[in-house]
């Protein structure tokens, strides 16, 4: 209980210093099963309620991507996964993901290919369990980009859980 308050108050004293400037620069994360219903970036300004953001992708959300369009059971899930593999595919031609590439005139769409170290993290995370590593990704991002807005987009009751207890903002595709 002691280890996890200290996180708690380590996250709360990251957040007061990003509470101090934000210049409404919003940064949208996808986790998998969001970028599975809807890779288009564009269908993602009803959740952002702005039309120029930036969408970013981690590296656990891409590694998940090519372990479904390999290994899941489900067809469907697989052939999803493959068509938005192509759709990063189609963005990479366009550009660096690196440094962004903008998609229909305001949307950003960057990739981290970094991923989060886990001992610099809250201690509760596991970085054996994707979700974990996706939360620590998200706080790793959030370290770095204290100008910004960072929202997690899932629908994933389990990891909505686990983001609020990081004090992560997450919200839900319509």
């Amino acid at each position: 209980i002691r280890a996890f308050e200290k996180d708690v108050d380590a996250v709360r004293c990251m957040l007061a210093i990003l509470d101090g400037g934000h210049s409404h620069n919003l940064i949208l994360v996808p986790d998998t099963n969001s970028l599975l219903i809807s890779p288009d970036p564009s269908q993602y300004r009803c959740v952002a309620g702005q039309d120029g953001f930036t969408f970013l992708l981690l590296p656990t959300v891409l590694g998940e991507l090519d372990h479904l369009k390999i290994l899941h059971r489900n067809e469907g899930v697989r052939e999803k996964s493959q068509k938005v593999i192509q759709r990063i595919k189609g963005w990479r031609k366009q550009g660096s993901l690196h440094t962004g590439v903008t998609v229909d005139k305001t949307i950003i769409v960057k990739a981290s290919h970094k991923e989060p170290n886990m001992s610099d993290t809250l201690s509760w995370l596991d970085e054996n369990i994707a979700d974990d590593r996706l939360v620590a990704s998200v706080l790793s991002v959030q370290t770095h980009s204290s100008d910004s807005e960072i929202v997690l987009v899932t629908g994933d009751i389990n990891l909505q859980n686990k983001a609020e207890a990081a004090f992560i903002e997450t919200r839900e595709l319509p």
